[in-house]
This record gives structure tokens, sequence and C-alpha cells, in this order.
């Protein structure tokens, strides 16, 4: 099984049963799959989506991304004040979406909501308002 995932769209290349495709078109659980000729005539071939799935040869015919470390790993690695500054943007934007640096008026802290992040005040105005200690937010 692959760690990565990729969209079912329209126009998007695999292999069933042997053969090469094009998704054409998708209605619920159908899935029109198209195949060109050898003569360029186009021929159509309907399956369910769960069949699709499935069937062991299918194969989306898409670049696999590239290995990434976990995220956990990533900020694992995080210096002291790395990880300071992280954690005062991302205080700085749940104080902007909801008046509160923890997210939530259960978890307020003291001084909280200060008057340019209150519930009331339009959003707009909470956006402009820069990180606390920086020069751009």
């Amino acid at each position: 099984m692959n760690t990565w995932t990729t969209p079912l769209r329209t126009g998007l290349p695999l292999t069933y049963d042997g053969e090469q495709f094009t998704v054409a078109e998708i209605e619920g659980r159908r899935i029109l799959l198209q195949q060109i000729s050898a003569e360029g005539r186009p021929t159509w071939r309907q399956i369910d989506l769960s069949v699709l799935l499935a069937h062991p040869s299918t194969e989306f015919l898409v670049d696999t991304p590239p290995a990434q470390p976990a995220v956990a790993v990533t900020l694992g690695d995080l210096s002291t004040a790395e990880d300071d500054a992280l954690t005062t943007r991302f205080r700085h934007i749940q104080e902007v979406r909801s008046g509160y640096q923890l997210g939530s008026a259960e978890l307020v802290l003291e001084g909280e909501p200060r008057p340019d992040y209150a519930p009331g005040v339009p959003l707009m105005h909470r956006t402009r308002q820069r990180l606390p200690n920086s020069a751009s937010a």
C-alpha cells in the first residue's frame, strides 16, 4: 500500500485490467473510462468505483511525490527558540480567528480577549493586527 493519495478526477490516467485508460466522467459510483484505440477512435468502459479501486491491476499513472519526513519529526527537530517562535505565531493566528490565544473562551488566558481581538470585532480588523514583538505578521 502506498502512503500517498491522489484525487480521483476526470483526466486521471490509469491502467485497469491490463489496459490504459483515462477517467472521462465520474457520476456517483459510476466511472466512465476512455481508451484511445490504435486507429485513434475512443472506446469507453463503465465500471463501479469499488470494482475499479479493489481490482489488483488498477494503477494510477501519476508521479509519486518524493518521500518527506513526518511533520512530528520536523517539529521535534526545532530548537527551543524556533519552537517558541512557532508557538507565538500559532497563538496569534488562534487569537485572530477566535479572540483567544488557545482558540476558545473555555481556555481563556489572563487579559483575554484583548480589545483588538474580542469577539464581535470584525475579522478584517483582527487580521490587520501585528504579531506581538514583530515588525511583520
